[in-house]
């Protein structure tokens, strides 16, 4: 029997839009859709993909640049589940009211464990603020040897201890690197945004740094790839984002695990097991 590839491409990730596909010969998952129409339709046709052959789309929180209005409408138009948390579903029924139709079909869940067309999904609440609340994902897909864990959070305030076992033991880990605090100080945005940002929005490079530590010291198997999402066009690079995640993976004597940078306008490198 041949040994399934699992595959993840981030097609998007920034304040400007977020949208991340897992796929193997069996399924593909679109995680958030962020992005408009026409880009995501053609980032995932480079990839041999297509909206209409999604086996779900799961939805991370109701912010617009992780749900894009007319790749949601197109979603539903060809019948795709968009699976979300209960909360989440409420605040996307409202501003979206195509999904009450017969077409648009939300499967808003519970927190905690799923099953998806054939493979299992875990769902659990991190801090942002967003209106229904947040959530990552942890993706469980099939191979000829076992299983491989792939666990997402693009938005997060603050990481805790209790999301450390959300990501040990991950196969893939896609992770929220959003903001160099100096470059963040020195910005021209105003105070209410950085205190937003550094306080109920996303975690800095030096924040996302620890928690990864903190991750791989939880786990037994590690990572082949830390891919790093949502970095600020203004508020940081993708090279302070990567330097600081090298420096972890250093002190954590792991300097094997791959640093994947993502991008606002064009798809990362796909990252295959």
């Amino acid at each position: 029997m041949m040994r399934q590839k699992t595959n993840v491409c981030v097609l998007a990730s920034t304040s400007a839009g977020n949208c991340t596909v897992i796929w193997n010969d069996t399924v593909s998952i679109l995680v958030d859709c962020g992005t408009n129409l026409s880009y995501t339709e053609d980032a995932l046709a480079g990839l041999g993909l297509s909206l209409q052959r999604l086996s779900a789309v799961f939805i991370t929180h109701s912010h617009g640049d992780h749900i894009n209005r007319s790749t949601l409408k197109k979603v539903a138009e060809y019948n795709v589940p968009v699976y979300c948390h209960e909360k989440v579903a409420k605040v996307i029924k409202k501003t979206h009211p195509f999904m009450h139709n017969k077409n648009g079909s939300i499967v808003a869940y519970a927190e905690g464990k799923g099953t998806c067309n054939g493979f299992d999904f875990f769902s659990f609440s991190v801090p942002h603020d967003s209106n229904g609340g947040c959530f990552g994902y942890s993706f469980f897909l099939t191979h000829a040897k076992g299983m491989h864990k792939i666990s997402i959070a693009t938005d997060i305030a603050s990481a805790g201890p209790e999301l450390v076992p959300h990501f040990a033991n991950s196969d893939i880990i896609i992770i929220e690197s959003n903001h160099d605090v100096r470059l963040l100080a020195e910005s021209s945005r105003p105070k209410w945004l950085k205190d937003r940002i550094a306080n109920t929005g996303h975690l800095s490079n030096d924040q996302c740094g620890v928690f990864i530590h903190e991750v791989l010291t939880a786990s037994e198997n590690y990572p082949a790839a830390i891919v790093l999402a949502h970095i600020s066009q203004e508020c940081n690079t993708n090279l302070h984002a990567m330097n600081r995640m090298h420096e972890t993976l250093a002190i954590a004597q792991k300097p094997h695990i791959a640093i994947v940078e993502t991008h606002g306008e064009k798809p990362s490198i796909i990252v295959s097991m």
